[in-house]
């Protein structure tokens, strides 16, 4: 099982060279990992076409165990219910251990039953280029400081080369601002953006 650290230090507002430094890092990081990757590739190549990857986050399952009667939240929990009876099962699904963290803030109804949803989904790590990539995205505000979580699903995506950002979290993370941003940074440290949907966005026609 993954374990995150007690606390995700938030950065502060860093100077044009530290943060040119801070990129720097990530780089190197990411040089290493994918001298290692290549290393350890088996020579037979997997001729098998693997599905889509979506990472969960938060706001889904949060949804799908919803018992608020206004329309918003009626639609998102029925729009969210379908994708996952109808077209989850056309993707490879994901999520981790920041997920779970913020599942588990304070008392709500239906809290047991979303964690039941996805205690079967495989967790990515969040490793050190993760929260160093996270703490660019601060840093450069793509997210505002003070929204870690947000940070990390983004950086967790963007580091293990997932497809997919499931979400309702339109302000945040969900909007086109948001996408452009991601990618501008992305293409600096050599990093592909998931693209950033909500469930109705990502539904594939059942026959």
């Amino acid at each position: 099982m993954l374990k995150l650290a007690n606390q995700v230090d938030q950065p502060q507002m860093i100077p044009c060279a530290a943060e040119r430094h801070q990129v720097d890092q990530v780089m190197k990081t990411r040089m290493v990992m994918e001298i290692d990757q290549v290393n350890s590739k088996e020579t037979t190549p997997n001729t098998k076409s693997a599905p889509p990857t979506v990472f969960v986050e938060t706001t889904v399952p949060s949804a799908f165990v919803s018992t608020r009667t206004d329309p918003g939240s009626l639609f998102r929990r029925q729009v969210t219910r379908d994708w996952w009876s109808f077209h989850r099962s056309s993707y490879a699904i994901y999520t981790s251990d920041a997920v779970y963290l913020e599942l588990s803030e304070g008392s709500w109804q239906g809290k047991k039953d979303a964690f039941k949803l996805i205690e079967d989904i495989p967790r990515l790590e969040i490793n050190d280029e993760v929260k160093s990539v996270a703490g660019l995205y601060v840093s450069e505000r793509l997210v505002p400081r003070g929204l870690g979580g947000d940070a990390l699903h983004l950086a967790t995506c963007s580091v293990h080369g997932v497809d997919f950002l499931l979400t309702w979290n339109i302000k945040h993370l969900a909007n086109p601002n948001k996408q452009d941003h991601l990618a501008n940074i992305n293409r600096r440290i050599g990093l592909l953006p998931p693209r950033i949907v909500t469930p109705e966005m990502l539904w594939e026609d059942v026959r």
